[in-house]
């Protein structure tokens, strides 16, 4: 019986996307519970809550104990989120099949991006130029270049499954190579000094998450996401920070981890105030720019951002749906801003 509920809960979360997201938002909830004890709400906070969406969630606890608490009723809860707004402007399954890094080539065409060193796709090797290749053919290739990323092209998350390699390295490329299935090989990124000097080991990413209507593209939020030790990537799960970033690119003085809790400087000693994201407004610009191309697909979309050692963006990656909240929340308060607009999103999108 026991496996047979076990392969029923599998089939239900691979065929119902809202199962998958019910499912990760009761396990952060019980990650948040288990690193701290929530601050319950006033009977102001509670009547400001349930009048404005009709009932209560755990959320609103979490951001009365490490956010802003007069403002706590405008914190969307992660799961409504994603249900009511998410899955309304970005059509989820279409999103999935488009969003592949191996396609990046050709939908950001005009865009800096890291530079495609080798495509595996279904096992097959495909050059830069579109043309299939051989293992030792793309063997070939990465050594010619010295020093490579291999990622999942899709469907990854939180870091999981990336490889760094070099030249020289105990790991060895073609073995690598022969057991991808589906990942994208590129060179690697060398930032720009100010924000390496934050963390060098890894690439520190800007995420910006906008929203497209028929007025124009929006930006809603803005982080940069930031390596922790020794770590090679960012990502929040991983044990990174996220920091907010201003209109003007600047960085704000708190940061957070996945826990919640707050830095007044980077673990490592850094501090982040006067620091600015070079070529900040510039990434915006490329927001504006292509996020119309998607209207079919993700009108809610979150872009990933590295700045090259000249200043310029770099677009790494782009997530056309369920690009994630919480670290936006907790760096920047709620995530539309002052509670006209938010009315607003919770008249249109959420159903009490």
């Amino acid at each position: 019986m026991k496996r047979l509920r076990k392969f029923v809960t599998q089939a239900i979360s691979c065929a119902d996307p809202y199962y998958q997201v019910k499912c990760i938002d009761r396990q952060k909830l019980k990650e948040y519970r288990e690193t701290q004890e929530f601050k319950p709400l006033s009977a102001e906070s509670k009547r400001k809550i349930n009048e404005l969406w009709g009932r209560n969630s755990e959320w609103f606890e979490f951001y009365n104990t490490i956010g802003d608490r007069e403002r706590v009723h405008l914190y969307f809860p992660h799961l409504w989120f994603h249900i009511y707004v998410d899955s309304k402007l970005n059509q989820w399954s279409l999103c999935a099949a488009l969003d592949d890094k191996c396609l990046y080539d050709y939908l950001f065409y005009d865009v800096r991006r890291p530079k495609t060193v080798v495509r595996i796709c279904r096992g097959h090797y495909v050059n830069e130029q579109g043309r299939l290749i051989s293992l030792a053919d793309a063997v070939a290739a990465c050594k010619a270049v010295g020093s490579v990323i291999i990622k999942p092209s899709y469907g990854s998350s939180a870091g999981k499954g990336i490889v760094f390699w070099r030249e020289g390295s105990d790991i060895d490329i073609e073995k690598v190579l022969r057991d991808s299935r589906d990942d994208i090989v590129q060179e690697l990124i060398t930032q720009h000094p100010s924000i390496s000097q934050i963390h060098a080991e890894s690439v520190n990413t800007v995420r910006i998450m906008t929203m497209t209507t028929e007025k124009g593209v929006e930006k809603l939020s803005a982080i940069i996401r930031l390596g922790v030790g020794k770590s090679k990537v960012d990502n929040f799960c991983q044990g990174g920070i996220a920091v907010g970033i201003d209109d003007n690119g600047k960085l704000k003085d708190k940061g957070y981890d996945a826990a919640g809790r707050c830095y007044d400087k980077h673990p490592d000693g850094a501090d982040f105030r006067g620091v600015t994201v070079p070529g900040f407004q510039k990434c915006l610009a490329i927001c504006q720019a292509t996020a119309p191309r998607f209207m079919r697909y993700s009108r809610l979309t979150s872009w990933d951002f590295s700045t090259g050692a000249d200043g310029e963006p770099i677009l790494v990656e782009v997530n056309l749906c369920y690009g994630g909240l919480s670290f936006h929340q907790l760096c920047n308060g709620p995530i539309f801003g002052n509670e006209e607009n938010t009315r607003r999103m919770i008249k249109q999108f959420y159903k009490r």
